[in-house]
């Protein structure tokens, strides 16, 4: 049976969701490696205005039953999709004074290049101007890189292979 989850706060104006949006849930405390995928059902009338939060309800599939009353989950609701987009780990973006860049590998260097950013959740960051599809960007070391560039230093590229 499914189980309706009551206590579910999203942060964001109501005017954005809509009955039975589809969305998942994922990092119930017990089952991290889970996702669930469920349905607003319910979204409460008022917004609190200090938290800007309102109360919905999602309903889940529980076929196994392990998901109970009183777990604690995380939902992500995607209100719109673009397969087409360009998008890069969010963890390879720097912001600094303003501006948004990441470090793009080019032949035996590493360059800084500003981007312009769309939609973005944990994970992902659709990337709407800056970089093209085949680009090289850093994921693991770009703070670094970007001491580097600070202090005048020219970072060298490592081959792959």
């Amino acid at each position: 049976s499914p189980l309706a989850k009551s206590d579910t706060v999203i942060r964001g104006g109501v005017g954005v969701f809509y009955d039975r949006v589809p969305l998942s849930v994922y990092a119930f405390d017990r089952y991290p490696e889970r996702v669930f995928t469920g349905k607003v059902t319910f979204i409460g009338p008022a917004l609190d205005p200090g938290s800007r939060t309102v109360i919905v309800w999602i309903t889940l599939p529980n076929s196994d039953g392990v998901l109970k009353p009183n777990f604690f989950a995380r939902a992500r609701l995607v209100l719109k999709q673009n397969d087409a987009a360009l998008a890069v780990p969010t963890a390879a973006i720097i912001a600094a004074n303003g501006e948004q860049f990441v470090c793009v590998r080019e032949g035996s260097q590493y360059q800084r290049v500003e981007i312009e950013t769309g939609a973005s959740d944990d994970e992902f960051t659709e990337v709407t101007d800056g970089v093209v599809p085949g680009d090289e960007v850093v994921t693991q070391g770009n703070r670094q890189l970007y001491t580097l560039w600070l202090t005048g230093g020219k970072p060298a590229a490592v081959d792959k292979d």
